[in-house]
């Protein structure tokens, strides 16, 4: 903490730590997380979150977790996309019934966010992207989207999930 000059928004590496300090008005929240390659491990963290300047949480997974890897081959939000776009073809689903076979994707929006998660029931974090793909209309079973979950190490796909709403 002493890395940080003032109240305002900051964030620091040293070594494999990178702290996050962000600040608005009263609130705010201050992040310890583990940095290894340029991927941010945040569920390896320390967190404490404040409302009207008074600790409202305190979360800490930085022992609970292990670092798998940290090799990353689909680098980019775009490569992610393409991947995940690639795999919805020929995906189908079944709601009330019914098999949906035949759905468009529209090019936007989507959504790609890069977060570490378990690859197995052990407490290993592997690099991940999760990709939302938006349908051009409500399919059956109230299916608007697809999420698509692939392992940033290998590109490989590791699930597809309809979802409403």
């Amino acid at each position: 903490l002493d890395l940080v000059e003032d109240s305002n928004n900051a964030e620091v590496v040293e070594g494999n730590i990178k702290l996050t300090v962000s600040v608005s008005g009263d609130d705010g929240e201050i992040m310890w997380m583990y940095t290894e390659n340029g991927v941010d491990f945040s569920p390896k963290s320390v967190t404490m979150t404040f409302e009207d300047g008074v600790l409202k949480e305190l979360t800490d997974g930085y022992f609970l977790f292990n670092i798998a890897t940290t090799e990353v081959t689909v680098e980019t939000a775009e490569e992610a996309i393409a991947i995940a776009r690639d795999a919805v073809e020929g995906f189908t689903w079944t709601a009330d019934g019914v098999v949906v076979s035949d759905y468009t994707v529209v090019d936007e929006p989507v959504l790609a966010v890069f977060h570490p998660t378990l690859r197995t029931n052990s407490l290993d974090l592997v690099p991940y992207w999760e990709v939302r793909l938006y349908l051009d209309k409500v399919y059956a079973g109230g299916v608007n989207r697809l999420d698509v979950g692939i392992w940033a190490d290998t590109g490989q796909v590791r699930r597809i999930v309809t979802k409403t709403g």
